[in-house]
């Protein structure tokens, strides 16, 4: 999750409480012989609602790198999480921003850095559409990705927090009120201040339905959401933003949030931008996703 820099991996308590009957991978420190306590109490605040537990010591193995007497949290509570967390095959969450966002304590990937196990102190998401995603630590993925990074500096070591310049809906600019964005795999949708998303999505003729921004796919044919960041414009077309068609509606991948200041570039995103995340460069490269192979049909 590069919009959160805790790590934290569930209890059988935490499954219990949930009232969640799909199975879950859960951590008991009783049989680790590596285990430290630690005590301190874990909460953190999601967009989807709040986690909580304690922080704890073990060895924690990411892919294949190991890092020693880590301070993690065992959450014994994700009631908060809802139905989000029991209908997907998540687990826990891995942090994968910056330290000042963290509580004081070491976030997963500066320690990996700070290890020196890494080729390189980066990592990348390929998100994939009806296939496989993929996450690179220590390097990049060239079989899923076409061309050039564009190297974007971040705003912060917070987020992963880029200057976003405009937001375009085809030959039409000034989409956009607010002059930053983060780039945010821990969110499904594209969101953006209330007013702003509220506008592009009038000037498609799309309506609210149950909280989707819903359009006549007629409407949106050849349609062009493009993101300034940094002076470099990178867009969008209908196949990346559309989440479902029914019968001859869209449901648009955006969503409106008061009160915020920012945008949130999430997964409906990232499908169609490969992104590196350098950690010790402060920045982000960006490159086309590259598409998956179309399966040949033998009749």
């Amino acid at each position: 999750d590069t919009g959160s820099s805790n790590l934290w991996v569930p209890t059988a308590e935490a499954v219990s409480s949930s009232g969640c009957h799909r199975p879950k991978q859960t951590y008991g420190h009783s049989p680790s012989s590596t285990y430290t306590k630690d005590c301190a109490p874990f909460e953190i605040q999601y967009g989807s609602g709040p986690v909580s537990g304690y922080y704890s010591e073990d060895v924690v193995a990411i892919g294949q790198y190991k890092l020693p007497n880590f301070k993690f949290a065992e959450a014994t509570n994700v009631a908060g999480l809802g139905a989000t967390w029991c209908q997907t095959s998540m687990d826990g969450i891995c942090g994968m921003a910056f330290g000042s966002l963290s509580n004081g304590y070491p976030p997963p990937m500066g320690a990996l850095v700070k290890s020196g196990q890494l080729p390189e102190s980066v990592f990348a998401f390929y998100l994939g559409h009806l296939t496989e995603g993929e996450l690179t630590i220590g390097g990049v993925d060239p079989t899923h990705y076409v061309g050039d990074f564009v190297n974007v500096p971040l705003l912060s070591n917070t987020y992963w927090l880029v200057e976003l310049r405009d937001v375009e809906l085809g030959d039409v600019s000034g989409y956009s009120s607010v002059k930053k964005a983060i780039i945010d795999s821990g969110t499904s949708l594209i969101v953006g201040p209330e007013t702003d998303v509220t506008a592009m999505m009038q000037a498609l003729g799309a309506e609210k339905h149950q909280g989707l921004w819903v359009a006549p796919c007629s409407a949106i044919t050849g349609a062009n959401f493009v993101f300034n960041i940094a002076g470099t414009k990178f867009a969008l077309s209908k196949d990346d933003v559309v989440l479902q068609e029914e019968a001859g509606q869209c449901f648009l991948g955006f969503q409106g949030m008061a009160g915020t200041d920012m945008w949130i570039l999430g997964d409906v995103f990232m499908r169609r931008w490969y992104v590196k995340f350098d950690w010790c460069h402060s920045q982000v490269g960006i490159a086309p996703a590259k598409a998956p192979p179309i399966a040949e049909v033998v009749v």
